[in-house]
């Protein structure tokens, strides 16, 4: 029997390869939040409380707003679970 990528999947990943074709180094929460299909405050709350590991948060003291960060290596690597690496030896 052999397994094909089901579309959804295959077109999902062609959007993740577009979305760090063009930010290669950092993900706007803007975009992230888009490709994930959640709100911007949603993730932001998620980044908050440690559930994104992918993610940087915070704030300095005394100040009110807060930063967060999605740099795009370790987003990538989480969403496809360090697939794409396995088997590839050095």
């Amino acid at each position: 029997m052999k397994l094909t990528m089901p579309k959804a999947v295959s077109e999902k990943l062609d959007e993740l390869d577009a979305l760090v074709t063009d930010h290669p180094l950092e993900i706007p929460v803007k975009e992230c939040a888009k490709f994930l299909g959640m709100s911007q405050d949603s993730l932001r709350r998620a980044i908050e409380v440690g559930n994104c590991p992918f993610a940087l948060g915070w704030q300095q003291a005394g100040k009110a707003n807060r930063g967060f960060q999605i740099p795009t290596a370790p987003f990538y690597l989480w969403y496809t679970q360090c697939a794409a690496f396995r088997g590839v030896q050095g």
